[in-house]
């Protein structure tokens, strides 16, 4: 880590996207940088409108410029209020549309895919081959000029350190892969005894209901209704659920009531169809749950296959409700996965870690710019 040779700290904004899961990534970012010694980071959070701005409402403009055009808005406004910086951590796709701000102050990125891993993987996010190629010219310009002005680059996973190198020509010392985290001081399995019963618990977390896979998730449970109960957490309506199914609304990040359901699950299920990574599967192998989820982005860089949990190819629903089955049936299985994910993440995925290693690589980078903050 830098040694300042004041008592200032390096003045970090953090430009973050606030989707669901990204939101969680922001708040235990903030919360960890703002614990590292060298380091005063401010949230500028990136929320796109909310799709209740005016932009919204403009005939003939898409949803999605309008989307570009308010983010644009949230980050000037947010870097005008802030003043003088000594950097900007990027994580957000609207830093390309205000190159003018990457390249007025030494500029970082951390992300979980970059723009061709989301054009190949789109489709399910509802982002189709012909919306990114509608300005797939200009995107790849200005992604390449803020991306020339970039100190150092934070992929959540090795994945996408490979694309940043391979698709982008980041030098590969500029490229250091730290995953998010999780907190684990907050996520961590129950201090109680589990009660004795017949009927396991099996936990679906996943805003998208439908990207996330949850419609073969159901079919499964439907198989299995004398045995399993399968709770799902997610933002969208689920219509004629299984006797053996309970639906969860309005459960927050990093909120007590998730912590709790994660607690209290023998299994993790999330067969997703469309992801780069995923929070929630760090999130149940915190709280020692292991996890049965699709092979998919980078998340092979957190469940190892057959050790914290499955991997299973995307779509491929029988041989996902197989390994479900494996360890429904299976107690001394679930048992020696759970330690082993938790052990996993304690080891590699705490949030505050991760937050404090990019801390030290910006501080770092920083220093090497400005030699005055670091002590002979």
């Amino acid at each position: 880590m830098a040694n300042l040779t004041s008592p200032r700290k390096l003045r970090i904004a953090c430009v973050l996207d606030q989707q669901v899961g990204l939101k969680s990534h922001a708040l235990n970012l903030m919360q960890g940088l703002n614990g590292h010694p060298a380091v005063d980071a401010t949230l500028i959070p990136v929320e796109y409108g909310r799709g209740d701005h005016w932009l919204f409402r403009v005939p003939g403009l898409p949803n999605g410029i309008a989307g570009t055009l308010c983010a644009r808005g949230e980050i000037e406004r947010g870097v005008a209020a802030l003043g003088s910086l000594d950097a900007i951590l990027w994580g957000t796709w609207a830093a390309k549309s205000v190159p003018h701000i990457v390249e007025r102050f030494p500029a970082f990125f951390v992300m979980d895919m970059t723009p061709n891993q989301m054009a190949d993987m789109g489709e399910p996010y509802g982002y189709t081959k012909a919306r990114s190629g509608r300005f797939a010219a200009w995107k790849r310009r200005a992604t390449e000029r803020i991306y020339q002005h970039g100190d150092a680059f934070f992929p959540w996973s090795d994945w996408v350190g490979e694309s940043l190198h391979r698709d982008w020509g980041i030098p590969a010392q500029r490229i250091h892969t730290i995953p998010p985290g999780v907190d684990t001081n907050r996520f961590h399995p129950s201090s109680q005894e589990a009660p004795a019963t017949d009927r396991i618990e099996v936990l679906f977390v996943g805003g998208d209901f439908e990207r996330k896979g949850g419609l073969g998730l159901l079919a499964w449970a439907e198989r299995n209704l004398t045995n399993v109960h399968l709770t799902v957490v997610t933002r969208d309506e689920i219509r004629n659920a299984p006797s053996n199914v309970t639906v969860r609304h309005g459960i927050g990040p990093n909120s007590p009531e998730l912590i709790a359901l994660y607690q209290a699950s023998h299994i993790f299920a999330l067969p997703t169809v469309g992801d780069c990574y995923s929070m929630v599967a760090m999130e149940a192998m915190a709280c020692g749950v292991p996890v049965v989820i699709s092979d998919i982005g980078g998340i092979r860089d957190i469940v190892s296959d057959g050790q914290t949990g499955y991997l299973c190819k995307p779509g491929d629903t029988a041989a996902f409700a197989a390994k479900l089955d494996t360890l429904v049936a299976d107690t001394e299985l679930r048992n020696r996965m759970a330690a082993a994910a938790r052990s996993r993440v304690t080891e590699a995925f705490d949030a505050r870690d991760c937050a404090h290693r990019l801390g030290d690589i910006i501080a770092e980078c920083l220093c090497t710019r400005s030699p005055e903050l670091r002590v002979a």
